[in-house]
């Protein structure tokens, strides 16, 4: 957890709306995280990782982007549903709570899907009119 760099949460809504929450410390972190770290790949590498709270359950956690381009086409396809989702063009089921945090790569940020426990089914039935279901969202954040 980093002050400097810290993490950030938007949960979207069913109506349409979202939300964004921005965490630095353990006292601002939302009550859906239960720990961050980082993970160290090497010496000088790594990335952001979160433990989920009792209650909550990953669909999806990988990578994501600020410039997507052909030679990374799964990333633009996922930047299209977060534009969406970001300006309610499109409105998930129930709550969709997405992380990002930092990596070693200035390009890339650590990312996590995750929705609450029961409503696995319908985030799946959802995801699969939008684009491949669960898998498929976990191939674009691969």
């Amino acid at each position: 957890m980093s002050k400097e760099y810290p993490s950030t949460m938007i949960i979207f809504s069913p109506n349409g709306g979202n939300e964004k929450i921005v965490f630095g410390t353990k006292k601002e972190m939302p009550k859906e995280i239960k720990k961050e770290k980082w993970v160290s790949t090497d010496a000088w590498r790594g990335f952001t990782e979160w433990e989920l709270a009792s209650g909550y359950v990953e669909i999806a956690d990988g990578w994501i982007t600020g410039f997507p381009d052909k030679s990374v086409e799964r990333k633009v396809e996922l930047a299209d549903i977060f534009d969406k989702l970001i300006n309610n063009e499109l409105a998930p089921p129930c709550n969709v709570y997405w992380l990002f945090g930092i990596t070693s790569n200035v390009f890339s940020s650590a990312s996590k899907v995750f929705v609450e426990v029961g409503d696995e089914e319908a985030i799946e039935e959802w995801l699969q009119k939008i684009d491949g279901g669960i898998e498929g969202l976990k191939e674009m954040m691969s």
